[in-house]
């Protein structure tokens, strides 16, 4: 999901997506609200990359190096120093340790997002019908 929105809102804010039990969430900060036809064209590219079937590859990298990698993306630049810091995880949430948690990356196709995984083989193992962007909702970093 992340890809198809830098795609389409090249500006856009990346903060964290973890999966629920309903599915999944994205917090993002957008240049402008999406509307229903800009929440298609973000499924439609969805099933673009799946059907791409990339292979998900994973790397550990230090705190510096994700600094880097992430430079723009201010949400991921402070989940970056609260992992070294030992404070808080990839989705925000405190540490039961106060030591530096391990940092990784994963990459498909050209996209590389900061992520503790696992991860399906590659994106063609995500099927085509196996996900829905229902709506939009406010959220407060």
């Amino acid at each position: 999901m992340a890809q198809a929105v830098l795609e389409i809102y090249p500006t856009a804010q990346l903060a964290i997506g973890p999966p629920t039990e309903a599915g999944f969430y994205y917090d993002f900060e957008l240049p402008e609200p999406p509307t229903d036809e800009t929440l298609a064209k973000i499924e439609k590219r969805m099933r673009g990359i799946v059907a791409g079937k990339h292979p998900f590859t994973v790397k550990e990298v230090s705190a510096d190096e994700a600094r880097n990698m992430f430079a723009q993306q201010k949400f991921k630049v402070e989940l970056i120093d609260n992992l070294a810091k030992g404070k808080l995880d990839d989705d925000g949430n405190p540490l039961a340790s106060q030591e530096p948690a391990t940092i990784t990356v994963y990459q498909q196709d050209k996209f590389i997002d900061l992520c503790r995984g696992p991860h399906v083989e590659h994106t063609g193992k995500i099927p085509q019908d196996g996900f829905k962007l229902l709506n939009v909702t406010g959220a407060y970093w």
